[in-house]
């Protein structure tokens, strides 16, 4: 649960659960509900700077962002000239904070090109996330990243998205983080 930005000097925090978080919390548990219905995302080029798209806006002082976030489907369309590439969707959980925008534990999860009900390999349904664990602020606007091109993937990127064709249309349905409020959940606590 150590701050993102810090993590090399942050104090150790870890959240101890009884159950493990997975997409938006419901309120009866201790949960915040943090969910979009749906969102359009049209991503140009891949030096532009990151979509950001809202999903929960932190009010108190007792938020902690620890789970898995989940999609129940993602859409990834091309919009290059056909034939040029295979459009590849990075996506990671961000919080705007103030002026800053914040990729959260540095995790970044690729999706290509194609509609996404579940990951591969996976018994779960809908497009689970890699898991993050981070401290919340008031004020702080949680929610998706959608990048063209992450710099976690330049190694096995297609050339032709490294020339800054990786243009796509995102479309999400059923965007959930899980979100947890320590001041009313029954089991969590950090230590």
């Amino acid at each position: 649960m150590a701050d993102t930005q810090n993590a090399d000097s942050a104090e150790p925090a870890g959240l101890v659960l009884e159950d493990f978080p997975v997409g938006s919390q419901r309120v009866s548990t201790g949960g915040v509900p943090a969910r979009v219905v749906s969102s359009e995302v049209s991503r140009p080029v891949a030096d532009s700077p990151p979509t950001f798209v809202s999903v929960h806006t932190v009010t108190g002082d007792s938020e902690i962002l620890a789970g898995i976030p989940r999609i129940d489907e993602v859409t990834v369309a091309n919009t290059a000239l056909p034939g040029t590439v295979t459009p590849v969707a990075y996506l990671g959980i961000g919080i705007q904070r103030g002026s800053e925008l914040i990729l959260v534990d540095d995790q970044v999860t690729s999706l290509l090109e194609g509609t996404h009900r579940s990951n591969p390999n996976i018994g779960e349904s809908g497009v689970l996330l890699a898991g993050i664990g981070e401290q919340l602020q008031p004020g702080d606007e949680v929610g998706l990243l959608v990048y063209s091109s992450h710099v976690q993937y330049t190694a096995v990127s297609n050339p032709a998205a490294a020339d800054g064709n990786n243009r796509f249309d995102l479309t999400l349905k059923g965007l959930e983080l899980p979100i947890l409020d320590l001041s009313r959940h029954p089991t969590a606590r950090l230590q």
